[in-house]
């Protein structure tokens, strides 16, 4: 058996995952533990602490996230000639028709759209917490700290692979422009995250030729063969009523929206192809037919990685029930994680990436990935535990 090792550093926020039903109750856990979860004695005043302990350091987090956010505007108001704004410029030669049809106040500022817009937004659900208890953010990475990044985890023998979100999980990217997007009318990065019905408008040629502009920048930075595309989660509600989107469908035999995502996929899927690189796509990429050489990531069980593997592709396994770490491992109240979910230690340890029904394991390169979706972690300390 060929096993290909490759860890992910998913940069931005993944998709909502609550399709979980394969995960222990946090009850049977509890009892699994031999505990309840309502504690009592001694350990029961030890949770209390740990849980204001837990809920300070969520507060000090809070405030220096906005203490950055605030240092970060600072400085991009005060210089217009930052690596972001030459980036954006190289967008903008290939997208000068849409530029003029921005609407966004960053247009009238002079700031750039991909930092001033797309890099922040007015508030933020901060891990598990109320709304009530949103704040500012905003950031980016500079090719600097990317290089850092890849860098120091290349002297621990991880690659780095980024995921450029598409066609759906893009509404900050909308919002910078909203040209490529179906209805032309997003205009701010929003303040939550999950699923959202804005999408890349697919019968839009500028869509291609920024998100290749993106690649390209994408590829100087990550050296390495594959890029992850996402693919997740992709409502088709805008497409269905788009005329350029029924257009693409006529002009290209295609039977319904799956298929015109299956389209959109493979075109980006050849365009990474003449840069040398692979796709990797969540398991909704094989909805409407599997691009030429794509990995998939089978997040929703172990059908997609089965159907994958039978179709010749290579796969990495992450089933939301055993392999997505931003699940709670306690049925602790304080217990940092998915408010949603529990995925106790022993339920990972029993975790056989090669299910009953896997054909041929000399046939394909197969893998298993750990997933840790930060919009579920309040501070980098629960990343760390």
């Amino acid at each position: 058996m060929h096993v290909h090792g490759l860890a992910l550093l998913l940069l931005g926020l993944q998709g909502w995952r609550l399709d979980v039903p394969s995960l222990p109750r946090l009850a049977e856990v509890a009892a699994w533990r031999g505990k309840r979860p309502n504690q009592s004695g001694s350990e029961g005043k030890q949770q209390q602490q740990h849980c204001a302990e837990q809920q300070q350091r969520g507060q000090q987090n809070q405030q220096r996230q906005q203490q950055q956010q605030e240092e970060q505007q600072q400085e991009a108001d005060s210089s217009s000639d930052g690596w972001q704004c030459v980036e954006e410029a190289q967008l903008q030669q290939q997208l000068q028709s849409s530029r003029q049809q921005r609407t966004q106040p960053a247009a009238a500022t002079g700031h750039c759209a991909a930092g001033s817009v797309a890099g922040n937004r007015a508030s933020s659900v901060v891990g598990v917490q109320a709304p009530s208890a949103a704040v500012p953010h905003g950031g980016y990475y500079t090719p600097e700290q990317v290089a850092a990044v890849v860098q120091y985890a290349a002297e621990r023998q991880i690659q780095v692979v980024p995921e450029v979100e598409l066609p759906g999980h893009c509404v900050a990217a909308l919002a910078a422009y909203p040209n490529l997007s179906c209805t032309g009318e997003v205009t701010e990065v929003s303040a939550h995250w999950g699923i959202h019905e804005d999408v890349y408008c697919a019968g839009n040629d500028e869509v291609f030729q920024f998100l290749e502009a993106v690649f390209d920048q994408v590829i100087d930075q990550f050296p390495y063969q594959y890029i992850h595309i996402g693919g997740d989660e992709v409502p088709k509600l805008r497409w269905q009523n788009c005329d350029k989107c029924r257009e693409r469908i006529q002009q290209e035999g295609l039977a319904n929206e799956s298929e015109l995502q299956s389209w959109f996929v493979r075109r980006i899927n050849k365009y990474l192809a003449s840069r040398g690189r692979k796709l990797i796509g969540w398991d909704e990429i094989l909805e409407g037919g599997l691009a030429e050489g794509a990995t998939v990531m089978s997040w929703r069980g172990n059908v997609g990685g089965i159907i994958a593997a039978k179709s010749g592709h290579d796969v990495i396994m992450t089933p939301t029930s055993h392999c997505y770490f931003d699940y709670r491992q306690a049925a602790s109240a304080c217990e940092p994680g998915a408010w949603y979910a529990c995925l106790p230690l022993h339920v990972i340890y029993h975790y056989d990436p090669i299910p009953g029904l896997w054909p041929d394991p000399a046939a394909m390169v197969t893998a298993a990935a750990a997933a840790e979706c930060d919009q579920d972690c309040s501070e980098d300390s629960d990343i760390e535990d």
